[in-house]
């Protein structure tokens, strides 16, 4: 029978206790949502990939929608803690360590492509809302008065944004459209990175 055949499986790695059953679900909430649409995607795929009952997901986490959000806002203050170390790190590192956590990325894009307001799916991300706080406490930034264009921060967060969405999804394809198809990927992300965080006025390489 199928049932028994698939219960060693899941019993294997079943978590115990109130916090490892949170961080198993979420981990494979994330996991689902950042390779398939909502729609595709059941309370049940859910838990049979956390190794819990389905009732369990329902009642730590509501709806699928109400997961979905709490998977959302989860990526969005990693990347919010993350943003936060600007200026301590190279950006390149910076960099890297976006697209390490472009699950978030991949699931607002799917969840976008499957029709889902994002009014309704999240407040403003932390990460976004980190990273305008960071350019407005920037000095020497245009917005802040001195001399050069000036331009609206929070578009110029959300074009950052975009951009780093888009090389998430592409990069693959962006390389090969480009001629940089044989190009060393870590070279072409640190120049990437270098660009992106010019264009927050940011330093090419942070005072040691």
């Amino acid at each position: 029978m199928n049932d028994s055949k698939d219960t060693p499986e899941l019993a294997k790695g079943r978590p115990s206790g109130r916090d490892e059953i949170i961080s198993a679900v979420l981990d494979a909430a994330t996991e689902l949502f950042s390779t398939r649409p909502p729609s595709a995607v059941s309370v049940r795929d859910i838990a049979k990939l956390a190794g819990v009952q389905h009732s369990v997901v329902h009642r730590y986490f509501g709806t699928k929608e109400d997961l979905l959000r709490t998977v959302i806002m989860r990526g969005s203050e990693k990347q919010a803690a993350q943003i936060a170390t600007l200026g301590k790190v190279p950006p390149a590192v910076m960099f890297e360590g976006t697209l390490a956590q472009g699950a978030i990325y991949r699931t607002i894009l799917l969840a976008s492509i499957d029709g889902r307001d994002p009014a309704e799916l999240m407040e403003p991300l932390n990460a976004a809302t980190t990273a305008l706080d960071y350019v407005l406490g920037q000095p020497d930034h245009p917005h802040a008065g001195t001399e050069g264009p000036t331009f609206d921060p929070r578009i110029l967060v959300a074009f950052v944004m975009a951009a780093t969405f888009g090389w998430q999804g592409a990069e693959r394809t962006l390389l090969h459209a480009t001629g940089l198809r044989d190009a060393d990927p870590a070279e072409v992300r640190s120049e990437v990175a270098r660009i992106l965080y010019c264009l927050l006025q940011l330093t090419d390489e942070p005072s040691s």
